[in-house]
């Protein structure tokens, strides 16, 4: 590999670097958690983490760029009830593929899609939470 691809790799902090990645793949069950799957030129994904089954993303759009502003998070919908918070407070709650928001701020950022979330960013930087109530 050569050129700007591996300044992606510096910011991999992985136990030996490369060889450890290759050789000790992440496991199978890493790929079934939730995660932002597309991410409009517009929007700036500052975060995007599963922390104990909770997906933490800090988005933020700017109009510089062309685009609808909008990220899909995929493995929400059809999967239980999960309830969407932004920036601490309740946004919305997915319950199997029909989003139900609530009152604030970021009232419609939430919607689905077929079988994806997808989020409305607003211009301001937000925490958008995602946790599976169980």
């Amino acid at each position: 590999m050569t050129g700007n691809v591996l300044l992606g790799y510096a910011w991999l902090n992985v136990p030996d670097g490369l060889s450890g990645l290759f050789n000790h793949p992440l496991p199978r069950a890493r790929f079934e958690e939730t995660a932002p799957t597309a991410v409009d030129r517009d929007v700036d994904v500052t975060r995007a983490k599963v922390v104990d089954g909770v997906l933490h993303t800090r988005l933020r759009r700017t109009r510089d760029v062309p685009g609808d502003g909008t990220v899909t998070i995929s493995r929400i919908a059809g999967r239980g009830r999960w309830a969407v918070a932004v920036d601490g407070q309740p946004a919305a709650v997915v319950d199997g593929t029909t989003a139900r928001p609530r009152p604030g701020p970021c009232t419609g950022a939430v919607q689905v899609h077929r079988d994806q979330v997808v989020l409305h960013c607003p211009d301001t930087p937000h925490t958008f939470t995602f946790r599976q109530d169980r």
